[in-house]
């Protein structure tokens, strides 16, 4: 599959948390998160291939909005 994901986002506090969860399947998981000063991107294919993908730390301040953005490709069936 390929496809983009593009928003703005304003943390009021600094908890871990899902910013969008639009898993339909259960072991089919899609999904990006805020873990620590980190976001996580998990993309699974319809063969349950998944790529994940998880930045460097980064400073993400509470009431201050910023900008993600996310593109993947990934072959049907593999984990690239």
């Amino acid at each position: 599959p390929t496809g983009s994901v593009s928003f703005w986002y304003r943390p009021s506090d600094n908890n871990d948390g899902m910013l969008f969860d639009a898993t339909t399947v259960a072991n089919l998981p899609f999904f990006l998160m805020k873990t620590g000063q980190r976001l996580r991107l998990v993309v699974t294919d319809t063969t349950g291939a998944s790529v994940v993908a998880t930045t460097t730390t980064n400073n993400i301040p509470q009431n201050n909005w910023r900008h993600i953005a996310a593109s993947w490709y990934m072959q049907s069936g593999t984990n690239q």
